[in-house]
C-alpha cells in the first residue's frame, strides 16, 4: 500500500523492437474539414494504394508509431516520388499535406527514424493514384476526335451541296434561255 507497482517475476514485458509506421487516417478534399472526408476503411493502415477520383486531389495522411518506451525517441522522413525529389522531416505533428495534386500515379516514401542516431527503424510505401477528369482521358479524346471527323464532314457535304446548287443554278439558266430563245421562232410560226 505506499503507491508502488510490484510486478510479478513470471511476467514478461514485450522487446523493444524497431517501431512500426502506422498510417493511422487518410483525409481527401480539404484535410480539416469534417470526418466526413475521411477514407473509411477497416484498416487504413494496410492500404497499399489509395485510388482518387479528380475532385478529391488533396489529401492529409496522418502517421504514427507505437513506441511504448520512448515515444518521442522517432520522427518521420517522406518523399512523395512523381512530385517532390527530396526528403523531408515531418513537423511536431504527424500529418502529411498534399494539396491539388495533378493526376498520375505518386509514391510516398515513409522512413521512421531515431533521434539519437538517425538510423532508419522502419520504411513503407504508399501508392497513390489520382484519376485525370473525364476531359483528359482517353475517351474524352476519342469523343471530341469523332465530333470534329463529323463537323467536317457535315461542312464538307454543306460545301458539296452549295456547289452541286451552282451548278444546278447554271444548267437551269442556260435551259430557260436556251427554251426562249426557241419559244421565238416558234411563236413566229
Amino acid at each position: 500500500g505506499n503507491g508502488a507497482i510490484e510486478w510479478n517475476d513470471t511476467m514478461k514485458l514485450p522487446q523493444q523492437g524497431e517501431p512500426p509506421i502506422i498510417i493511422d487516417k487518410i483525409k481527401t478534399s480539404n484535410p480539416y474539414s469534417t470526418s466526413e472526408d475521411t477514407i473509411s476503411y477497416s484498416s487504413v493502415d494496410s492500404l497499399n494504394t489509395i485510388r482518387l477520383p479528380y475532385e478529391e486531389k488533396s489529401l492529409a495522411i496522418y502517421l504514427t508509431t507505437i513506441d511504448y518506451y520512448t515515444p518521442s525517441y522517432t520522427y518521420f522522413k517522406w518523399q512523395l516520388k512523381g512530385k517532390y525529389d527530396y526528403w523531408t522531416k515531418t513537423a511536431r505533428n504527424s500529418w502529411l499535406e498534399f494539396r491539388n495534386l495533378k493526376p498520375g500515379e505518386y509514391t510516398l516514401s515513409i522512413q521512421n527514424i531515431a533521434r539519437d542516431d538517425y538510423r532508419i527503424l522502419n520504411k513503407k510505401e504508399l501508392r497513390i493514384i489520382i484519376e485525370p477528369s473525364f476531359w483528359h482521358t482517353k475517351w474524352a479524346n476519342l469523343i471530341i476526335l469523332l465530333l470534329i471527323i463529323t463537323l467536317v464532314f457535315i461542312c464538307w457535304k454543306i460545301f458539296q451541296f452549295g456547289s452541286l446548287w451552282n451548278r444546278t443554278k447554271k444548267k437551269l439558266s442556260i435551259f430557260t434561255r436556251n427554251t426562249q430563245s426557241l419559244q421565238t421562232p416558234l411563236a413566229l410560226i
